[in-house]
């Protein structure tokens, strides 16, 4: 019987940990005492932009203003920009200026 490589048992001590992270990281709203749950009432957490793409059907609209809305308690800032010609891969698809543009446009008007 032949054995594995070595970097292939690596791989797939790798992978089974990243699946068990994502998981981690999706219900971590579904468990209070999660430690990758997130706190969207911090009002001390610095301003927030939520970048998103028209055409993006990996994270729809829909679920990036449903993440905004997550957010409404906090005093912090926090907006949504988005950018309707554009896919999910807005930041490095052709026109990623304009996302870098609207980024740092945004970062001027929270003086930071």
């Amino acid at each position: 019987m032949r054995s594995l490589p070595q970097n292939r048992t690596r791989c797939t001590n790798a992978g089974r940990f990243l699946r068990r992270a994502s998981r981690c990281s999706a219900f971590a709203n579904f468990s209070p005492r999660s430690p990758a749950k997130v706190n969207t009432k911090n009002a001390t957490r610095g301003p927030l932009l939520l970048i998103a793409g028209g055409r993006d059907h990996t994270v729809p609209r829909a679920i990036t203003k449903s993440t905004q809305k997550l957010y409404r308690k906090s005093a912090a800032v926090t907006d949504h920009k988005e950018f309707p010609d554009r896919g999910h891969s807005l930041t490095i698809d052709s026109g990623w200026r304009d996302v870098a543009d609207g980024a740092l446009d945004w970062l001027r008007q929270q003086s930071l």
